[in-house]
């Protein structure tokens, strides 16, 4: 704190010594400009000395300067669920524009999910879908499609009928679930009688 006042009595001193060019006051600062000219030179080397001094002072380590900044304010549900969002994509490359390459358990939930839409000929017996030959991909990005608002009965679910994932949404309709259930008694069914025929003719012999 000494070194300080002893910095403000010097430019104290130097304020107080006389004008040797009062023209200057008169004319004052030229217009356009934003240096300020010091005609007495004992002045000008006051200054500069004042201001070595202030430059070599320690700096002060306080948070006031960071008040005025603005601050990004992040809920915690959002940033958990950006973190979750990092740990499903993995790794991507620029010739994939930028498709993630999905990874863990994510990967395995998405990749029943596409096994599903490729099998989807199989699940309603009232449509039918072109055969494809069609392999899930190993890069791809998961989206949400947000209905219109004029299409809100007839273009949505209740929420009681959707689930997290294809599979999950699928079990909770009723007929399809019915309708899956029915096929797999048949499928069992078929395959009780061909084991029983082959014991049967195992008898006989």
């Amino acid at each position: 704190m000494d070194e300080v006042e002893s910095l403000f009595r010097q430019l104290e001193q130097v304020n107080a010594r006389p004008e040797s060019n009062p023209s200057a006051k008169e004319n004052g600062l030229q217009e356009n400009q934003d240096l300020v000219k010091l005609d007495d030179e004992h002045a000008h080397d006051g200054f500069e000395s004042i201001e070595k001094s202030l430059k070599q002072l320690p700096k002060l380590q306080n948070g006031f300067d960071k008040l005025d900044a603005p601050k990004a304010v992040e809920s915690k549900s959002y940033a958990v669920g950006k973190e979750k969002k990092n740990q499903h994509e993995g790794p991507t490359n620029e010739e994939w524009f930028t498709l993630p390459t999905p990874t863990g358990e994510f990967a395995h939930r998405v990749q029943r999910d596409l096994q599903l839409i490729k099998h989807r000929a199989s699940l309603d017996p009232k449509r039918h879908y072109k055969k494809e030959k069609w392999n899930a991909p190993e890069r791809f990005a998961v989206g949400t499609i947000i209905e219109d608002k004029s299409e809100y009965f007839s273009g949505r679910l209740p929420r009681r009928q959707r689930g997290e994932t294809m599979l999950s949404t699928l079990l909770k309709d009723v007929d399809s679930r019915s309708y899956l259930k029915r096929k797999y008694g048949e499928i069992q069914t078929e395959k009780r009688g061909k084991r029983f025929g082959k014991n049967k003719k195992k008898g006989k012999r």
